[in-house]
């Protein structure tokens, strides 16, 4: 049984959710998100709530793991439409300079020439309503300059 799957997510104003069969797509007002369905979970609109349940096909415990997911993903589009999210950056290191250069940033992290980052905010945030996108651009950021050292045997 999923505890997570089984609490429905609340709409805010302004938000609407379209559910069919293969996809479920949440308009608001940053923006459009979808995210397909699987077949082992349906999703419905009920009273200002996303209700998401278990069709009964594929195994219990998948359809468990995958009734949980959408929920979880159907809640972060939710959020992420309506307050959007934002990564913050911290830079740690002597030297080491990042400032805004037109749409991206400029970052000087010890090597011999700048790299040129796009698209982020100019108080060394970065800031939209897709939060893989995010989670993507933050692993981008951390692949230049890898903060571990590894221990030598």
């Amino acid at each position: 049984m999923s505890r997570i799957g089984n609490t429905p997510v609340t709409l805010p104003s302004g938000v609407e959710v379209n559910a069919s069969s293969s996809e479920v797509a949440v308009k608001g007002p940053k923006g459009q998100l979808s995210f397909p369905l699987f077949p082992e979970v349906a999703v419905a609109v009920e009273d200002g709530k996303v209700v998401i349940s278990r069709t009964g096909s594929g195994g219990n415990k998948k359809a468990a793991a995958l009734h949980g997911l959408v929920r979880a993903h159907v809640q972060n589009m939710v959020t992420g439409v309506t307050e959007g999210y934002e990564k913050s950056l911290e830079i740690h290191g002597t030297g080491w300079n990042v400032k805004p250069k037109g749409q991206g940033i400029e970052m000087q992290i010890g090597f011999c020439s700048a790299i040129n980052i796009w698209s982020v905010d100019e108080h060394k945030g970065i800031a939209h309503f897709k939060r893989t996108l995010l989670d993507y651009v933050e692993t981008v950021l951390h692949s230049y300059r890898y903060t571990k050292r590894a221990v030598l045997g």
